[in-house]
């Protein structure tokens, strides 16, 4: 398979995948199948890879947030407070469930970090670096659906293109079930 950036050709590896995350740091995923280009080094995943990606993604942010003081945090009476909604919107508020303010639970409750908050109240999203980078790092995108080259995110475009028939192939649907319409 053709790399659509460069034109290389893509080679299938198995092995531990080191990775840097923006939010989260370094994360390696181990015993992954993945496929590399031989000129620019772009990858490409398959979505039980990319599950697994985030799953390691998830426990590392998991790791940094508790070890946070607990002074860095804020219930959800006052997380709601602050961004001027009803903690029932708080709980049910998208972007908010899908991680764009930093959360975690303590002693069954759960709790999110005060900066995520108000800078989640400012800008609309309350993600940033949980970790010094030392700048030469590759970056990890959430954003990118299944597979990605951390500087190029055209290459999901092209990947989704010629890859039917193999372990490779894009598992996410692009058409949504449409919501039942409910008499009044």
């Amino acid at each position: 398979m053709k790399c659509s950036e460069c034109g290389g050709t893509y080679v299938r590896l198995r092995g531990d995948l080191d990775l840097i995350d923006k939010f989260a740091g370094p994360i390696r995923v181990h015993a992954a199948d993945y496929m590399r280009c031989d000129q620019c080094d772009g990858f490409l995943f398959s979505p039980i890879v990319s599950r697994k990606i985030e799953r390691a993604r998830h426990e590392k942010l998991q790791q940094i947030l508790l070890a946070q003081p607990i002074g860095a945090f804020v219930n959800a009476t006052e997380t709601a407070n602050t961004l001027r909604i009803t903690r029932q919107a708080l709980n049910k508020h998208r972007r908010i469930s899908r991680g764009f303010i930093f959360q975690t639970r303590f002693g069954g409750r759960t709790v999110y970090l005060r900066k995520s908050v108000e800078q989640f109240a400012r800008t609309g999203d309350g993600r940033f670096p949980l970790w010094e980078s030392n700048g030469r790092d590759r970056l990890y995108s959430p954003e990118v659906e299944t597979w990605f080259h951390p500087t190029l995110y055209g290459q999901r475009q092209a990947v989704s293109e010629g890859l039917s028939g193999s372990p490779f192939e894009r598992s996410v649907s692009t058409s949504h079930p449409r919501r039942p319409d409910y008499a009044r």
